[in-house]
């Protein structure tokens, strides 16, 4: 026979943000080995948990702008990024995150473009106000909008062109893009990525 939905009552007795401590809201996870070395924060992060996230910094006094242990240096907002989670983004962006933040030359908006979760560079543009921000490289010598291109992200390439970002960088020299701009790698993925990057100024010609 059909087995009963517990989800509403397993949800009822689970303990409300009020009553969590500041231990159950960062290690509380199905994947307790790899939250094992990070903060609190970032856990939560990983885990989708915006409510946590908040929480955390407002009622623990959490740093959202800290880096974690050197054996685990991982930012919140990169976590987010990561695993394309916009609520945590969001939630992190309303305690003073820094979008911008760079770990190992990489900023959150590039993780987000090389994964492909275009609703949170949606939210990391938000927080983008230069074109040094938008436009920077990664210790690949990468853009976020050449990182987009190179993985067939249509979407966070039109976000990023729309933001004006420079879609005439190089590839980087550390892979077979190098000596090839942003409009000749889109074109090695397809037509909707070289349309979006020469609607955004891209020049299969530009020696940037």
């Amino acid at each position: 026979c059909k087995q009963p939905d517990l989800t509403v009552a397993v949800k009822a007795l689970e303990p409300n943000d009020d009553q969590r401590s500041e231990e159950q809201i960062g290690h509380q996870t199905s994947d307790q080995r790899r939250c094992a070395n990070y903060t609190p924060l970032v856990c939560a992060a990983l885990r989708g948990d915006a409510v946590g996230v908040r929480s955390l910094v407002e009622r623990f006094g959490h740093d959202p702008n800290y880096i974690g242990p050197t054996n685990a240096p991982l930012y919140a907002m990169h976590a987010a990024a990561e695993i394309g989670s916009s609520s945590v983004l969001t939630a992190l962006q309303g305690v003073g995150a820094d979008m911008d933040k760079e770990l190992t030359g990489a900023t959150p908006l590039m993780v987000a473009c090389q994964s492909g979760h275009h609703v949170c560079v949606k939210i990391i543009l938000r927080s983008i106000t230069d074109g040094v921000s938008l436009n920077k490289v990664n210790t690949d010598g990468s853009t976020a909008a050449c990182l987009a291109a190179r993985h067939g992200h249509v979407k966070c390439l039109v976000l990023l062109a729309e933001r004006g970002a420079d879609m005439n960088k190089y590839g980087n020299p550390k892979d077979n893009t190098y000596g090839k701009n942003i409009p000749i790698i889109a074109a090695a993925g397809n037509h909707l990525c070289l349309k979006a990057v020469i609607n955004g100024g891209g020049n299969m010609m530009a020696r940037t």
